[in-house]
């Protein structure tokens, strides 16, 4: 498992959506092979899946975890924690479409790295549904693209001012949980990656290596992502009156 996770580190610095790819299908079958997670694969898997354009993926695979965890704090018999016990039925996350409520990503209990997920999910979906309205524009998330029905009823105007507030509370919800985050994200650029140092395994929440490692997970599929990163600056320049922010055209 250490070569294979070093294969697959390797593969994430060629930087090229094959070996994106490939990197994602080893941590995903080592997650399988080995569902205790020692190297915390179930947190760098949703960054992957956002930069390989599967937001539905993402979306699901984060709130399996979430769910999961949020039992397992709650003292849920059923469920619980305990990532090797393969006999237990997995959720139904037919429930989770990505457009419903991000309860499960605004809790105490949320890792940083599934909500930073759940943000960009958002955001790319708000994003998508306005240029519906501006048609000429390429759309982004995958959601949008598969999703018939948002082109077949017309339910942009319920879905936008959803989307904006929802955004909003993972906002709120990233910042409590660790206040480094959006500040770092809105420094970092691309040549500076390599400062992120702190090594991919459990920190106490909120402090500045637990932001570094989700940022070196993350930091890509929001550079890639037209319009992410100056939406959040202008979420904070506007003191989280950001709810009014439109994407432009990138």
């Amino acid at each position: 498992m250490l070569a294979r996770n070093a294969l697959a580190e390797a593969l994430l610095k060629l930087d090229t959506r094959d070996a994106v790819e490939q990197a994602h299908d080893h941590f995903k079958d080592m997650l399988r092979l080995s569902r205790d997670d020692n190297f915390c694969i179930r947190h760098l898997l949703p960054a992957l899946k956002l930069r390989l354009g599967r937001d539905r993926d993402c979306y699901r695979s984060a709130a399996w975890y979430e769910h999961r965890n949020t039992d397992f704090m709650q003292l849920d018999k059923h469920y619980g924690q305990d990532w090797s016990l393969t006999d237990k039925p997995d959720l139904d996350l037919r429930k989770y479409n990505a457009f419903a409520s991000v309860e499960l990503f605004t809790s105490q209990y949320s890792n940083l790295a599934h909500s930073v997920a759940i943000i960009l999910v958002k955001i790319r979906l708000l994003r998508d549904l306005e240029c519906l309205q501006r048609p000429v524009e390429r759309l982004i998330s995958s959601i949008v693209t598969n999703t018939k029905f948002i082109k077949v009823v017309n339910k942009q105007p319920l879905l936008i001012p959803l989307l904006k507030a929802q955004i909003e509370e993972l906002y709120y919800a990233i910042e409590r949980n660790n206040s480094h985050f959006w500040e770092a994200l809105l420094q970092c650029e691309p040549d500076v990656r390599k400062d992120l140092t702190a090594p991919p395994r459990g920190y106490p929440k909120g402090t500045v290596q637990a932001m570094q490692v989700v940022l070196k997970y993350f930091y890509a599929s929001w550079a890639e992502t037209p319009g992410a990163i100056d939406f959040i600056r202008e979420l904070r320049s506007r003191g989280l009156n950001g709810s009014e922010v439109l994407f432009e055209g990138s």
